[in-house]
């Protein structure tokens, strides 16, 4: 009995011990009751796998590529392998980066990671790289990056075929530039007043001059040179030592060599005339016609400096070709691959609305004289005429113009930059009153039979402020149709002070409803606002308080008034298109290299004057008075001419110095077809000055304007030059 109970409490014991000793420690979760209860054998080291690997290797290839698109190049060199660290040093590794991102004028550079491929301790990593360059435009390219696994690290095993794929250690890149040839400027009758062309060299060779007097004679007539001057720089001695040498002379364009005739220009070199060709130049087939308006482009540029060569320069300049390729070095002479090639774009051609036979006309008016002309056709406010003298000749751009020349143009006091009739404000005298005659017909009642007494001095304003009348004895009791025909000041300023008793604003608010004091909006050119003084301007700028003597002024176009010769040619086509103002334009379209027109510019009404039908023609039947009366200002100047016009003229008087002078006409006066104004600065009276001018540029209108082939064409021959 008592082994049994042995045995029972031997095998509960064992139990128990197994229970809650021996089981417990076989099991994971097993928690020791002290820190040193239980030991743990170290881990054993495992081999990565390929996912952890590529993840690896794609960090360091994306951190590479982020340093470069932050041009940050040392951080890139530190990421290389140690045998491509042995290929290049890092001075020259950050120097072909920095060399390469120039050329091709890497502006942005956004690299993307495409795939990663593990193969024991070597990678691959595919990328694409989107370049923004100025040179050939946005870039994509494709690449894989090779990596080493040395143990510890991934390296890159850079070769120069990481910036683009086949560029190699002996390989350039390059980019292979071809200039656009520069559009074309022409009148509305597509002939050129601006063009690319060349520049030629003129010379002799002294040992093929057979008459030498003969080629002197034509050499002095045609280069404006002393024959004395051409013949000793072809007898320099290094030029007798060397009688086969060319010896230059002069600068010339290709449009002046080949105006002279096929047959004289091969005399000529049999004489030992030779032209040698030089550089493709902006040229100016009209010569100095248009000057200011056209502007000029520098030579060696390939952009506008001034007027409509630099408004229009974005579509005449176009886009030069570029190749970016990979060449050999260090001549670049042979093309290994081509990485982009994007085609030139030659400038578009700007047609006007300019008649280069009117514009030379105009120029020829004013020639000697500061001053412009402007002509519109009243149907749409196209402009046939824009002129400003004195101008300049662009060609001498063309030529290589010197710093002494050119100071001497920018330092002309009569400034030939200038583009006096849209940038020139001036006080415009007695053509104002056309504008107040309107204002009086529909501000204040009167009828074109409304008379008032005019005694050759006025005293509206009190005795102090007298005031007198052009014409000493006076008009007499005087209508305002005979007022305007003969331009009575006093008329107007009785007119000026009734408006201004009505209402001291209704004069300027009525002169701005006729466009005056702001600009035009003519597409292509600055233009100035002129200035219509009102009560709110004469406190704000001058610090004074209006008076009725200041409306009294601004009747007759005086006091602070002042308007461009734009202005009074827009206000004239409105008067002859029945009160409607169209904004003027000279930009008629721009058509691109491809012939797709880019640009179209369409008429625009800008307003309608407020001006009743009848009155309208009160005054244009006033303004044909003035040309055809017996008392009219400028009936002697158009008498037998074969087409009537209807006139204004203005003498303006001018802070300084002689009036200026002004004549503003509608012809044929029953229809007008062109409406033409002519300024001629301290010209004088308008009748004797502006007035005989405007004629003379009418003659030309109406004879030649509508034969397009004749051209326009200078005919002075080059001016001559230093020799390059």
């Amino acid at each position: 009995m008592r082994a049994l109970l042995s045995l029972v409490v031997l095998t509960v014991g064992g139990w128990v011990v197994w229970l809650y000793v021996v089981h417990p420690a076989l099991q994971p979760q097993a928690i020791a009751l002290t820190p040193t209860a239980v030991r743990t054998a170290p881990a054993a080291t495992s081999t990565p796998t390929n996912d952890s690997r590529a993840g690896a290797a794609s960090r360091v290839a994306r951190d590479f590529l982020t340093a470069w698109s932050g041009r940050r190049y040392d951080d890139m060199y530190d990421a290389l392998s140690p045998g491509a660290r042995t290929a290049i040093t890092s001075t020259a590794f950050v120097d072909r980066y920095s060399a390469i991102s120039s050329v091709v004028g890497i502006t942005k550079l956004v690299p993307q990671i495409r795939s990663t491929t593990v193969d024991g301790n070597h990678a691959v990593v595919t990328f694409t790289v989107a370049m923004s360059t100025t040179t050939v435009g946005p870039v994509k390219l494709t690449n894989a990056m090779p990596l080493h696994f040395d143990g510890s690290r991934w390296s890159v095993g850079w070769t120069p075929d990481l910036i683009f794929p086949g560029l190699g250690d002996s390989y350039k890149i390059h980019v292979y530039q071809e200039a656009a040839r520069r559009g074309s400027i022409v009148d509305s009758f597509g002939r050129p007043l601006a063009e690319t062309g060349d520049v030629l060299q003129v010379g002799v060779v002294p040992q093929y001059i057979s008459d030498e007097k003969a080629l002197l004679t034509f050499l002095s007539s045609w280069l404006k040179m002393p024959a004395k001057q051409i013949r000793a720089m072809y007898h320099v001695a290094w030029a007798v030592k060397n009688p086969s040498f060319f010896v230059p002379i002069a600068t010339v364009t290709s449009l002046e060599w080949n105006a002279i005739p096929p047959d004289q220009q091969r005399a000529l070199r049999n004489n030992g005339l030779d032209v040698q060709p030089g550089a493709t130049r902006r040229l100016y087939p009209q010569g100095a016609v248009a000057g200011p308006l056209l502007g000029y482009v520098l030579p060696g540029a390939s952009h506008g400096s001034s007027g409509l060569e630099y408004w229009a320069d974005k579509y005449l300049a176009g886009h030069d070709g570029a190749r970016l390729a990979i060449a050999t070095s260090p001549d670049y002479a042979y093309i290994i691959s081509t990485i982009k090639d994007r085609p030139k774009q030659d400038g578009a051609t700007v047609h006007l609305t300019l008649d280069a036979t009117l514009q030379a006309a105009a120029e020829r008016a004013l020639q000697g004289k500061v001053g412009a002309v402007v002509a519109l056709r009243p149907s749409d406010g196209a402009v046939l005429a824009m002129a400003s003298t004195p101008g300049f000749d662009p060609n001498s751009f063309a030529r290589g113009i010197s710093a002494t020349e050119y100071e001497a143009l920018a330092n002309n006091p009569n400034q030939p930059f200038l583009n006096r009739a849209v940038l020139g404000q001036y006080p415009v005298g007695s053509i104002f009153k056309i504008m107040t005659m309107g204002a009086a017909l529909e501000k204040a009642g009167f009828t074109p039979e409304t008379t008032r007494f005019c005694a050759g001095i006025w005293t509206g304003l009190g005795a102090a402020y007298a005031k007198r009348d052009w014409l000493p004895q006076g008009h007499g009791n005087i209508s305002l149709h005979e007022a305007l025909v003969q331009s009575c000041d006093i008329y107007f300023y009785q007119v000026g002070l009734e408006l201004d008793q009505k209402n001291p604003n209704l004069l300027p608010d009525y002169a701005r409803s006729w466009g005056f004091g702001s600009p035009t909006g003519i597409v292509g050119l600055s233009e100035a606002p002129g200035v219509i003084p009102d009560p709110q301007w004469t406190e704000k700028t001058l610090g004074k308080p209006w008076v009725p003597g200041n409306a009294v002024d601004m009747a007759i176009g005086q006091g602070y008034v002042e308007v461009t010769p734009l202005q009074v040619a827009q206000m004239l086509g409105a008067l002859a298109d029945n009160g409607v103002m169209h904004r003027p334009y000279i930009v008629q379209r721009i058509v691109g290299a491809n012939g797709a027109v880019l640009q179209d510019y369409k008429p625009v009404v800008s307003r309608v004057l407020p001006l009743s039908a009848a009155h309208l023609q009160d005054i244009l039947s006033a303004m044909h008075g003035v040309t055809s009366e017996g008392q009219g200002t400028a009936t002697n100047v158009f008498a037998g001419f074969n087409w009537p016009v209807a006139g204004k003229t203005g003498t303006a008087q001018a802070p300084t110095g002689n009036p200026h002078a002004w004549f503003a006409a509608l012809a044929p006066a029953d229809h007008p077809t062109i409406a033409l104004v002519v300024l001629v600065e301290h010209g004088g009276e308008g009748s004797a000055v502006a007035a005989p001018l405007a004629r003379q540029i009418l003659q030309t209108y109406f004879t030649e304007n509508h034969n397009p082939a004749g051209t326009a064409t200078a005919t002075n021959g080059p001016r001559q030059l230093p020799v390059p």
